[in-house]
C-alpha cells in the first residue's frame, strides 16, 4: 500500500507538534514510544488532531494498535 505524500506530511507535522520535536525526527520506521518518547496522553492528543484534521473517528483500540509512525499513516489512509 502506497501512502499518499500529503498524508505523510500532515501526520508527521501533527506528531512533531504533539511531541515538541523536529519534524526530521519523525520517520515511518520510528517507534512512537521508544524512539519518539510518546506517552498515552500524547497519543490521545495525536488522535484528536487526526480526528479534527481528517474528520475520522477512532477508538481506544485504534490507539493501542499504533506502535510505529507508519501505523498512523495506515490508520489515516484506511479511514479517509
Amino acid at each position: 500500500m502506497k501512502i499518499e505524500q500529503d498524508v505523510v506530511g500532515t501526520v508527521n507535522n501533527i506528531i512533531a507538534q504533539a511531541l515538541c520535536c523536529d519534524i526530521e525526527q519523525v520517520t515511518k520506521d520510528k517507534d512512537m514510544y521508544y524512539d519518539l518518547l510518546a506517552d498515552s496522553l500524547t497519543m490521545l492528543d495525536i488522535f484528536i488532531a487526526l480526528e479534527q484534521t481528517y474528520s475520522i473517528a477512532y477508538t481506544e483500540d485504534d490507539i493501542t494498535k499504533v506502535e510505529r509512525v507508519e501505523d498512523l499513516y495506515r490508520f489515516v489512509e484506511v479511514h479517509i
